[in-house]
């Protein structure tokens, strides 16, 4: 979860950077060039890389990496059944469909040519990726040390790092505003996986004091940053978080505006809720809870889109963004088009 924190106890930039560097340090973190022919899967689940004689365990996310190397085109959910299954079962599928796509009677075979990317965990070597020799991820404490550089250091952050992406938050010192009873502190958000699951991007956050939660607003907000290698990392991040950073001003004067903005076209809280959960895709009893939590029958549209971002606080945060999302929408949506949701049976 990423919320819940509460905005004072968070640490400094710096404390947070200077944390960030001693995890990586302790994760020891190692990349080997191999040839996917010469994995293999021992009968404990561990793969072991023949050249080097290193085994190593892996997580889903790379497992699910090697076995779409070896997954015929007309099989669904392969990496989900070999996951759940036992690990000489595992073992057994692996190695015989991995021989079927690499095995000597192969000429040249397909994707042969990747990087292990692993980590020391619990005194063992993990993999948290199989990818590409010509796609290696970049690491995320290059990106985030170079944002130190390039943006103040002054703020506070919040760091949750990820097997598959890790996101890390950090706040403007001098860029909040009261929005009605609430303080507003923004930030921005960048996003980035080790794994080669996605791109790094960043997107713009605002921070409610009363509740703990982030709102994104904006579906154009997030802008990726397009790193290819680290010689990149400080042109296109400072065009990217330059970017990002322009639009905050404005997106800080909307939250203050709607916190006078109060539902028009409703004649209950609960036909409210019944729209709010129609139009956000949301559960119609968190949308309810969202609005009881306000302490006002029918709370200001910045009221509402608090509460919803704050119940982002209580799941993982790679679910949470798609709450934060939806509870920036609420900032900028019209109440004549959040009526037309509000009959429960519609």
């Amino acid at each position: 979860m990423f919320g819940g924190t509460k905005y004072n106890t968070l640490p400094s930039f710096n404390d947070a950077l200077a944390k960030l560097r001693a995890d990586v340090a302790a994760d020891s973190p190692l990349n080997i060039p191999a040839e996917f022919a010469g994995l293999s899967m021992s009968d404990d689940g561990a793969i072991r890389h023949a050249a080097t004689a290193v085994d190593m365990a892996c997580t889903k996310h790379s497992l699910s990496q090697m076995v779409s190397r070896i997954k015929p085109h007309d099989v669904v959910g392969m990496a989900g059944y070999l996951a759940a299954c036992p690990p000489d079962l595992r073992a057994l599928n692996f190695n015989y469909w991995h021989q079927e796509f690499f095995g000597p009677q192969v000429e040249n075979p397909v994707s042969n040519d990747v990087v292990l990317r692993l980590v020391r965990r619990d005194q063992q070597l993990l993999a948290r990726a199989v990818v590409s020799k010509q796609y290696v991820p970049v690491d995320d404490l290059p990106i985030i040390s170079t944002l130190h550089d390039i943006m103040p250091t002054d703020g506070k952050a919040r760091f949750v790092r990820g097997d598959v992406k890790s996101y890390y938050s950090i706040f403007w010192a001098d860029r909040n505003k009261a929005v009605g009873k609430d303080e507003v502190v923004a930030g921005i958000r960048i996003i980035n996986s080790e794994t080669g699951s996605s791109s790094a991007y960043i997107v713009p956050i605002y921070y409610s004091m009363r509740t703990g939660g982030c709102l994104i607003m904006g579906a154009h907000s997030r802008k990726t940053v397009g790193i290819r290698h680290i010689g990149q990392a400080e042109r296109l991040l400072t065009k990217t978080y330059k970017s990002v950073a322009d639009t905050v001003d404005a997106n800080m004067e909307r939250l203050r505006e709607a916190a006078t903005d109060y539902p028009m076209g409703f004649d209950t809280s609960e036909e409210l809720a019944v729209a709010i959960s129609k139009y956000l895709t949301l559960p119609v009893e968190s949308v309810i809870a969202a609005i009881e939590s306000c302490d006002e029958d029918m709370p200001n549209r910045a009221s509402i889109a608090s509460a919803v971002a704050a119940q982002a606080n209580d799941v993982h945060i790679s679910k949470a963004e798609d709450i934060e999302i939806a509870a920036g929408k609420m900032i900028t949506v019209s109440w004549a088009t959040l009526a037309r949701h509000k009959h429960a049976d519609e």
